[in-house]
Order: C-alpha cells, then structure tokens, then sequence
C-alpha cells in the first residue's frame, strides 16, 4: 500500500492511535470477480498508444508504465468552506466507508495472474460487517496537515512512486487549516478535499459525480430532521447501505462488482452485423488526418505542470453569452483556440529561422473524450446499482491549419468553431456510434493482451516475436509517433503514402459542473476552487476545461521533461491570449498586464 494513501502518526486524526486491523471476512462473503472489459484493460494497460499502425517495437514502453508508474492516476480536489462541525475526520472516513459501499470498484483490486492477459479481473471481498467497513475505509483514507493542496499535486504527478497502486484504486484524503479548529465549533473553516482513482475505474465525470455524492452525504440536510446529519445518523446509513447488500446470506439481486460500460451497450447481432460495424468504422477512421504534434525531447524522467487561469463570473458571463450568440459552446471554441495558438507559434517560430515544423497545409488534429453514458442502459443492471465506472470512447476533430488575413481573423475563429459543433454533431448522432464503439473495445483489448505478453517477456528477458502492426482501433493518438509505412514490396508503385494521422493535443471538456453540484444539496458549504489532474508519463499533454459557479477554468498539464524547451509555454500563451482576443474582445498584450 502507498505510503501516501495510508494513515501514519502524524497524519493520523484519530488520536493517534492505528486502525484496528481488518477483520477476516465471514465466511458467506466470498470474493466476487468481474474479468476487465476490453476498454478497461486498454485503459489499464495503453491509454496513451496510437491508433493507426503502429510498429510494435514504437509502444514497447506502454503497458509497464501504467502497472508500475501510475499512468493516467487521477486526482479531484474541491476547496470548501464549511463549519467546521461538518468536516472532521471522524464524519469523513464514514461518509467515505459509505461511498465505498455504493461504488465497489473503488474498494476493489485488479488481478492479473502472470501470463494470462486475457484473465485480469476484479476482485471485491465484501466488509463482513459495518464495522469492519469503516476500518477498511480507514485504511485508504489519510489526513495531510503537513503539506498543502499544491505540494500534495506535485507529489501525486511526480513521485517516483505512485500514489495508488493495482491493489488500491482509489483513496481519499482532506488537508484541514493550518491552524487548530474546534471540531465542534460553527465557526466557517477552509478545507481542501481530494479525491483519488485509478483511470480505469472511472473516467472524470464519474468522479465528480461521486464527490458531488459523498459531499450531498457529507454536508447535505436529513430529510425527516431537516437538519445535518449527525455522526449517530451517519452510522445509521453505514449500518443500513451495508445491510441492503450484505445482511442476507447470499446477494440479493444486485451486482456485487459494477458492470462495464460494454454490458450497457448493444452489441452486434451477427457475425455479418460485427464484420459491418469493422469495415464502417475503419472507414471512418480514414477522415482522421492530422499533420501537426509538438516536436519532443528526449528525457529519462517525467516532471509533469499543470498552469491554469480562472475567469471571474463578469468574464465569463461574457464569454457565455458571446458563443451562445454565434451559435456554439465555449468548448467549442476550445479546439479553435488550440488551432489559432499553434499555427502563431510555429509562425514566430519561423520568423526566428526554425522551419522546422509541418506545413500549414496538413490540418490539425486534436482528440476528446466522449461520455457513453447517454448511450447505455441501466435496464440489466440490477438495483442498488453504481455509476462509478469508466464509460469512455474518443472522437478527432480535424481543422485546417493556416490563418487567413488578419481582417478576417475573427469571423475564422467562429467559422471554425461551427464546424467543430457540426463535427461533433454528426459524429454524435450517427447510427454507428455504438458499433464503432464496440469494435474499437474488441481491437483494443485484443491489442493490448498481445503487446503485454511482449512487455513482460522483455522485462524477463525472454525473446519474443513482435507482433504485426495494430489496425487502426483508438482515436486516442501518441502524437509522438508517426505511423507505420507500408511494406515496400506490398504497395503499388503507383499508392501514395498514408495520411499523417498525428494529433497536436487532447482536450478534457466538462462543460458546466453547476449541474453536478447543486448548490441547494449543500446549503452550509461554499465551494472554491476544483481541479482534477492526471499523472502523466514522458511527452504527454492535455488541456482540460469547465465552468463553475459561473467561473470558467482552463487549464494545460504536460510534461515540461518531454518537449523542445519553451515550446509548450508558448503554445499555452497564445490559447489565452486567444481567449482575451476571440472571447473577451480585449487586447492580448493588455490583458495580461
């Protein structure tokens, strides 16, 4: 267990004194499996590889990372000001033993047993009591009053170690005011709350939901008393979440591990209707082209950054109000603000005599995730059933990359936002959509159990025969790679060579938080800043975005190890100079003074 996701003398706020330890398990509670499905074990093992035809040899490095490194760890944290009465130690690890009741692949484990990549699998023993509930929730609950919010970001992307492991997928933890606080006292405090997990658990609007749940618990009002709950009631709800699921001898009816988002989904009803769905979305993935990736360096560690800026609510009701009267959405503009800020920085960069960069006759290409959760069903999930689940598939939007005249500059940027709108549209709305989906689940987890097994007998030193290059599968791409060409002897002397299909940046996009956080669940808390980041390996990048409480947030992780010195910093000045230019009419220059 990480050091940094268990309790130790100084951290501990239980006077000191250690959990008790873990009771053995009655005997009615056995351990229940789940295998992983294709798209979690992709998560788990490939999250950053590329998509069209790779040469096995460029992703040697993929799978170990995310077993050993932590790859794509995900950590929320939430500032709030509350009484203090509210947030204490004592009320937060049951309100979290709750919450790991309710979403049992946060209390669970993977398992891969050696050599057999086709068997990983979850595994969740069930506390035997409620009791012995909290004391494991204990375990993987800490309280940091030695470090602040940014020393514990640093240390959860950077350390060597990471924080959570394939045995722990998921802690929580609170950092309370560096002063003493009464823990009786109304008096209104600052706390920082933090929120752990593994990627392929969860994707980010699962664990938004789940904070937003375990703070309506929390801090929410007791709806016979009217009032907050008090530490008796909130034992009370641990006694009655673990006896609704586990006080009979055998399960009653529910799942004891949540199903994959693949369970959720149709599926194809023949082998003819399957062989369709392939041949349609390898068509589809032809229309990705990009050309453009920020060139990158070669280092032997990662030191990932996350720089961000918060607008205030003026900003960004104007920023709202502007999109909304041209017809997108703010995350809309995102990708065009990316466009813009690239093309500028390798135009600069030509001014200074590097040219070495892609032409702007190639377009760009940058990635985002898409929520399925619109598109399943619950109907064969049994109740009570958890949302906590990774439910995740990707999409390219593809835009040219040069800049017309300055005088046209503007109605450019919003020419190019509606065609990301209607990019996403028609993706969205296609038919296809779950078949694509579908296909691209089975040829990721066929790849990645492949390209583990070479992985480890690398790292056993045992020969292995590289597989074939992958077909295209993820619209995820590792924009420092380029794609495979084809075999000399196997083309036409007259076939032009493949399209480049290189992606300059991945877009995390939220949109509106407002939405998951209902400010009357929790009239006694006000809420600052939230902010989520990944741990990422050498050479990644991406930029994420919401609104919140009427601010909007945006923000770029990369790492600073990975790229051409000052690169990055440029590109990350230019999208907000882009933000004063395009959604703020304001000058750049002065703006930033």
């Amino acid at each position: 267990m990480s050091p940094h996701a268990s309790f130790s003398t100084n951290q501990h706020p239980f006077q000191g004194v250690p959990p008790a330890p873990t009771p053995t398990p009655l005997p009615q509670f056995r351990e229940f499996r789940r295998p992983l499905s294709d798209n979690e074990l992709y998560d788990y093992c490939f999250y950053f590889s590329h998509p069209f035809g790779l040469t096995r040899a460029s992703c040697r490095s993929y799978f170990l990372p995310s077993r050993a490194e932590g790859l794509n760890d995900v950590l929320l944290h939430l500032d709030v000001r509350s009484p203090a009465s509210l947030i204490t130690p004592d009320r937060l690890a049951i309100v979290w033993a709750i919450t790991r009741l309710r979403h049992t692949l946060i209390a669970s484990r993977i398992i891969l047993p050696p050599g057999q990549y086709d068997k990983a699998y979850f595994s969740y023993i069930p506390p035997s009591n409620p009791t012995h509930a909290l004391n494991e929730a204990k375990l993987t609950f800490s309280v940091y009053r030695d470090r602040t919010i940014d020393q514990h970001i640093e240390s959860f992307m950077n350390d060597k170690r990471p924080h959570l492991s394939w045995d722990q997928l998921s802690s929580y933890a609170f950092i309370p005011p560096s002063h003493p606080v009464d823990a009786s006292s109304s008096k209104v405090e600052d706390f920082t709350l933090i929120f752990c997990a593994k990627h392929c658990i969860g994707d980010g609007i699962s664990m938004h939901h789940v904070m937003a749940e375990f703070l309506a618990t929390l801090g929410g009002l007791d709806g016979t008393t009217g009032a907050h709950r008090t530490m008796a009631q909130l034992t009370e709800l641990l006694d009655h979440e673990w006896s609704r699921r586990w006080a009979s001898q055998t399960v009653l009816g529910f799942e004891p591990v949540t199903s994959p988002t693949e369970a959720r989904m149709p599926s194809a009803n023949s082998r003819l209707q399957a062989a369709a769905h392939k041949v349609e979305f390898l068509k589809n993935q032809e229309t990705f082209i990009g050309g453009h990736t920020i060139p990158r360096a070669r280092a032997a560690t990662f030191k990932n950054v996350s720089p961000d800026i918060t607008y205030d609510r003026r900003q960004t009701a104007a920023i709202v109000a502007k999109c909304k009267a041209r017809g997108v959405t703010v995350s809309n503009t995102l990708f065009v603000l990316c466009n813009f800020a690239w093309t500028r920085t390798i135009r600069a960069r030509a001014l200074l005599g590097d040219r070495s960069f892609a032409p702007e006759t190639l377009p760009v290409m940058m990635y985002t995730a898409v929520n399925l959760r619109p598109y399943s069903s619950n109907e064969r999930v049994a109740l009570p059933g958890s949302y906590f689940f990774l439910s995740l598939t990707y999409f390219n939007v593809v835009l040219p990359s040069f800049l017309p005249s300055a005088s046209s500059l503007a109605s450019t940027f919003w020419h190019r936002s509606r065609s990301v709108r209607a990019q996403q549209k028609k993706y969205l709305k296609s038919p296809m959509l779950i078949g694509r989906t579908q296909t691209m689940n089975l040829e990721r987890g066929a790849r990645s159990r492949v390209w583990a097994k070479e992985d480890d007998d690398i790292l056993a030193g045992v020969s292995t025969t590289p597989s074939p290059p992958a077909v295209a599968v993820a619209p995820k791409p590792d924009p420092t790679l380029t794609p495979a060409a084809p075999a000399a002897a196997s083309a036409p002397p007259w076939s032009l060579p493949p399209p480049p299909t290189m992606a300059l940046v991945g877009l995390t996009l939220l949109g509106d938080l407002d939405d998951i956080y209902p400010a009357a669940a929790y009239p006694d808390f006000e809420f600052g800043r939230i902010a989520s980041f990944t741990r990422k390996t050498k050479g990644k990048m991406l930029l994420l975005a919401h609104t919140f409480r009427g601010k909007f947030f945006i923000q770029l992780g990369w790492d600073v190890n990975g790229f051409r010195e000052g690169l990055v910093e440029e590109f990350w000045a230019r999208i907000l100079n882009g933000v004063d230019e395009f959604l703020l009419d304001q000058d750049p220059v002065l703006a930033r003074l």
